[in-house]
């Protein structure tokens, strides 16, 4: 039997230049040279600015489109909107227990704007506890129409009589880092005793392994449907299966869910135009967000290293408040030299970071129209039309960046809020990234 599910995977994300902004260039510059992002160390002496959050909405649905909370609480017209402000902004606090009771007493409201809201934030809660068997339930009492984000509640009854354990053998552990040719991290992991190599890739809800990989460490399916997991360039079949034993770093994991996919989906093709021909790169597997959430976790791209720690509370700093948020996927918040507060998405398998139209018009920046130019081997070359902001200041934590050549991206993103752009894992390389969501924290050091 075949089902139709998603589950939102950036590992074949092809991105399509933006046509919200198109027009006649006669005389566009050529650009060869990569997205750049670095530290930008000449404004570090510089006071960081204050947010300034826009208050400036048509409606309670404006604000919370925007993730501005507060401004859609004193908008509200009903208690129910004002509840669903008030969920919201608790699970954006890392609350979810407070956030999952509010949100309980609304999946039955007659608000049906409310209810629809209500209704896919509550299986977000439920699918960021791993709770299968409570979202399973969920899904099959109302439908599984509601679920954008990321379709997990589609696979969540294949995983409902899943027990996954997790353990910490050790509070600090140091791999090396080593990169796909398409720059994503990847580190060795032991698939039932047997290493493999895998991705590390934030913007997979789930773990992902090629059906190879599972035929040799021993992985079967649950099951025999055939559902379907979401990228960019549409949908590949997959199976759900469990992970006898995965081990990550100090990280020990269980009976841990995962998607069995054929070899050849998690095999990229790149320089599809280059006149030796299209090179393929294999990939074993993908560490999704489902056990990075869990982690501690380091990525050392100036030291060649990963580092994986047990997550405990850290004391608040009002320097490094909680700027990484999950609603369905993980969200950094950033703010401009101006203090406007931007959102992007966090996918380190996505090969650069990217902004949309909605960045232009929140920093009112005007970017230009440009041709991208690829040069391959042999003298060969790909050429693409399309829109770039040449150079913006962002601050994330407590570090200024500063994002070279960033291009404009049609992109849509499973959640009903608004995302500027993505940050993908070149965000990473000569740099030094901490990605912790227990205490709601995203640094570049």
């Amino acid at each position: 039997m075949r089902r139709r599910g998603m589950v939102r995977a950036s590992l074949l994300s092809g991105m399509l230049w933006s046509s919200a902004l198109t027009g006649c260039a006669p005389h566009r510059p050529v650009v060869t040279e990569p997205v750049a992002v670095t530290v930008d160390h000449t404004a570090a002496a510089r006071p960081l600015p204050k947010f300034k959050a826009s208050w400036d909405y048509r409606d309670f649905w404006n604000a919370i489109n925007d993730i501005n909370f507060s401004a859609a609480r004193s908008l509200a017209e009903s208690e129910d909107q004002r509840t669903l402000a008030d969920a919201l902004a608790e699970m954006a606090l890392g609350h979810t227990a407070t956030a999952e009771a509010m949100t309980r007493r609304l999946l039955e409201t007659r608000d049906t704007l409310v209810q629809r809201a209500a209704r896919v934030t509550y299986g977000a809660l439920l699918s960021a506890r791993a709770d299968w068997r409570g979202l399973a339930e969920f899904a099959k009492q109302n439908g599984e129409g509601g679920f954008d984000d990321a379709g997990v509640a589609t696979w969540a009854s294949k995983f409902a009589e899943t027990r996954t354990i997790t353990e910490f053998t050790d509070s600090v552990v140091t791999l090396p880092l080593l990169r796909a040719k398409t720059g994503a991290p990847v580190i060795e992991v032991r698939v039932n005793g047997v290493r493999k190599h895998f991705w590390l890739d934030t913007g997979s809800s789930l773990s992902i392994i090629t059906s190879s990989v599972a035929n040799e460490c021993r992985v079967s399916a649950i099951g025999t449907d055939t559902l379907e997991f979401l990228t960019a360039a549409g949908r590949l079949p997959a199976r759900p299966a469990t992970v006898a034993s995965l081990s990550v770093g100090a990280l020990h994991v269980t009976n841990a869910p995962a998607m069995i996919v054929a070899r050849e989906a998690l095999t990229l093709r790149a320089d599809e135009s280059s006149p030796g021909g299209p090179q393929e790169i294999a990939i074993d597997g993908i560490i999704g967000f489902d056990v990075i959430r869990q982690l501690d976790l380091t990525i050392d791209d100036l030291n060649g290293r990963v580092i994986i720690r047990k997550p405990t509370s850290r004391p608040y700093d009002a320097r490094l408040a909680r700027n990484l948020l999950w609603f369905g996927l993980p969200i950094v918040v950033a703010i401009t030299d101006h203090g406007t507060i931007v959102h992007f998405a966090l996918d380190t398998g996505a090969e650069e970071t990217y902004v949309t139209a909605g960045f232009t018009q929140k920093t009112h920046i005007r970017p230009i129209s440009v041709e991208r130019r690829i040069v391959h081997g042999f003298g060969g070359s790909t050429t693409q039309r399309g829109y770039l902001i040449p150079k913006t200041r962002l601050i994330i934590g407590a570090t200024r960046i500063q994002i070279q050549r960033v291009f404009l991206y049609d992109a849509q993103y499973p959640t009903i809020f608004n995302i500027e752009g993505t940050l993908g894992g070149d965000a990473s390389r000569g740099l030094s990234i901490r990605i912790d969501m227990t205490n709601g924290r995203f640094e570049i050091l």
